[in-house]
């Protein structure tokens, strides 16, 4: 078979394992999904654009780069939906991360840091911080337990300084 050939029955194999059937997205919709507890998380007693302001200000006191920003409220708004105003700030220190991965390279999955702001169905502004120390237990990272409580704790703080 040619490259060609075999990129061409990849694809094929690829775009038939994405069609789904009525019945079965409602199923996928309608089955129960594990939520794993954010690190942190709380309401804002500010706007969101107050919120994100001090977001940035406490990321930056700290010994961590903001590497960016993703914008799922504009992603949506592009497309004609609307999930209200929504941004994932992504950040880390490789000083605090490469132990991790160098214990599992998966956890380059989890890593940089992330903390997420968003309005609610209620208009209230939402912060809320992955949980650093639950995805390295869900890798199977062993031994590492003061420094997932360190960047959990930094996570912590950081939610609490954004959120007023």
């Amino acid at each position: 078979m040619t490259r060609r050939s075999l990129a061409c029955a990849a694809l094929a194999l690829t775009l038939s394992a994405c069609t789904t059937t009525a019945a079965s997205d409602t199923a996928m919709k309608s089955a129960p999904v594990a939520k794993a507890p954010p690190a942190a998380s709380q309401t804002s007693a500010s706007s969101f654009a107050a919120t994100e302001a001090r977001l940035r200000d406490a990321i930056a006191a700290r010994d961590f780069r903001l590497f960016t920003v993703v914008d799922h409220g504009a992603g949506a708004r592009s497309v004609g939906q609307d999930i209200g105003e929504s941004k994932l700030f992504i950040f880390g220190n490789p000083k605090g991360g490469t132990p991790l991965m160098q214990a599992d390279p998966l956890m380059g999955l989890e890593l940089p840091l992330k903390v997420l702001i968003y309005t609610d169905a209620a208009g209230q502004t939402q912060i809320a911080a992955a949980n650093t120390h639950a995805a390295a237990n869900r890798r199977g990272v062993t031994r590492q337990h003061e420094r997932l409580k360190k960047i959990d704790g930094a996570l912590a703080a950081i939610v609490a300084e954004a959120g007023g």
